[in-house]
């Protein structure tokens, strides 16, 4: 048994330089852990602002390609930015068209039907057919005679187009009134409503409406579609004149190119900001 003089234990002086050096290690630890926690958290920001910003761009994309030719308009202030367009039910070609100051009303189009052979049918409610709107004016306003409601839809079967049995693929729409002008394609869309994106608040919002000569600029209601928009929003983004942050912008078509439409969203969250731009060129021709 040893002596309690001979016990021997740590002095004051080595517990203070532990405690240093486990002091030491710890905050270097805790630092590495904590940079791993930020750029883990950084990289999941961006992620999901990546797929945020891509999702609404892609389905912004794929509606207006699809929508009547020059439907597309874009107002705003500098609170909401809208963009306007008119999605095409159905596109067609019509062999007898009436032309004012006739007072007929029958159009004789080509059968409509997809690629399974289903026959698309206009709603007599409230579908409308269009043909050749060279600008906004000739889609929402209806005095222009470049649209006009669809009443209803017969065939030389037993008259009813939903029978689908018109021996030859040539059916007759009823519409309200006579055109003001005949396409040079011979090209007939129908389309019901009108869908706008507006960017307000830091927000996309989808909405549908009716057909309005004057553009609405939505302030409330709607879908909402995507956040953390960081456009700064001018007060005439109709103008589009010079270098700007709007997100919407429209451009005619010229005899080099088809209409397109410029959408430029930006995208901010968690110091981490996101720009994404895609230029929409709309197919279609009147």
């Amino acid at each position: 048994m040893k002596h309690p003089a001979q016990q021997h234990g740590f002095t004051l002086i080595e517990l203070v330089f532990v405690l240093i050096i486990v002091a030491i290690v710890g905050v270097g630890i805790s630092g590495f852990m904590r940079a791993t926690v930020l750029q883990y958290s950084e990289f999941m920001s961006r992620s999901k602002l990546i797929n945020d910003s891509s999702f609404i761009v892609e389905r912004m994309a794929r509606e207006i390609k699809h929508a009547i030719p020059n439907s597309i308009r874009v107002s705003g202030n500098s609170n909401s930015h809208c963009l306007e367009f008119v999605p095409s039910k159905w596109a067609t070609t019509y062999t007898a068209l009436p032309m004012q100051p006739s007072n007929e009303t029958e159009v004789n189009v080509i059968r409509m039907a997809d690629i399974n052979n289903a026959t698309f049918l206009p709603t007599t409610a409230n579908d409308y057919a269009f043909v050749y709107p060279m600008e906004s004016a000739d889609i929402y306003d209806g005095t222009r005679n470049k649209r006009q409601m669809i009443t209803a839809c017969s065939d030389d079967g037993d008259g009813d187009c939903a029978t689908d049995d018109d021996s030859d693929n040539i059916i007759q729409l009823s519409v309200a009134n006579a055109f003001a002008q005949s396409s040079p394609a011979s090209r007939l869309y129908i389309g019901s409503t009108a869908v706008s994106y507006c960017v307000r608040n830091q927000q996309v919002y989808r909405h549908t409406g009716a057909l309005d000569a004057t553009q609405t600029i939505f302030t409330s209601g709607g879908v909402l579609m995507a956040q953390n928009i960081a456009n700064t929003l001018s007060s005439n983004p109709a103008a589009q004149t010079g270098a700007s942050d709007d997100p919407f912008r429209w451009y005619e078509m010229s005899l080099r190119r088809n209409a397109y439409s410029r959408i430029l969203l930006s995208f901010s969250d968690n110091g981490q900001t996101i720009s994404f731009m895609h230029e929409v060129h709309i197919p279609n021709v009147p």
